[in-house]
């Protein structure tokens, strides 16, 4: 189940590589996942100390709950060790950056979220890129057109 994606990170970036991760939550946190109250816009991953941990992601603290809550923490991603030190690399010599860009719930009721390995795009690309989907709009609406009128 789908609990929310960040619309805006294909139009601005290019995405080069995408990699599953789990997240370590607190149960208040969870129970606002599955609520569907969560924003990855502005959020990015930060490499420390051979861990990864999502930064400025915001979880929308649940009302019921008697903790003190912090919706921006810092949460800890529960990625493998050479996943880790792989993104980490390719961060430091390329200038590349790693941003989340989906957040799910598994079949087995796992909250685990999809991290992108991104390169800005230059105003020229998004341009392209508007102008390549335009047309293949007006493609499809000209065949949809003429399979209606041949009818």
């Amino acid at each position: 189940m789908t609990v929310t994606v960040e619309k805006r990170l294909r139009h601005d970036f290019h995405v080069l590589e995408e990699l599953e991760a789990g997240i370590a939550l607190m149960g208040w946190e969870v129970k606002s996942v599955r609520n569907r109250e969560v924003s990855l816009k502005g959020g990015w991953v930060k490499f420390s100390g051979g861990e990864a941990f999502l930064e400025a992601v915001h979880i929308a603290p649940f009302p019921q709950s008697r903790e003190r809550m912090d919706p921006l923490r810092e949460r800890k991603l529960l990625l493998k060790k050479r996943e880790i030190l792989q993104m980490a690399q390719k961060i430091d010599e390329a200038g590349l950056t790693v941003l989340p860009y989906n957040v799910y719930i598994n079949k087995k009721g796992r909250v685990k979220l999809t991290l992108a390995l991104v390169k800005a795009k230059k105003l020229f690309d998004k341009r392209e890129t508007i102008k390549k989907r335009e047309t293949e709009r007006q493609l499809r609406r000209y065949q949809g057109s003429n399979i209606k009128g041949k009818s």
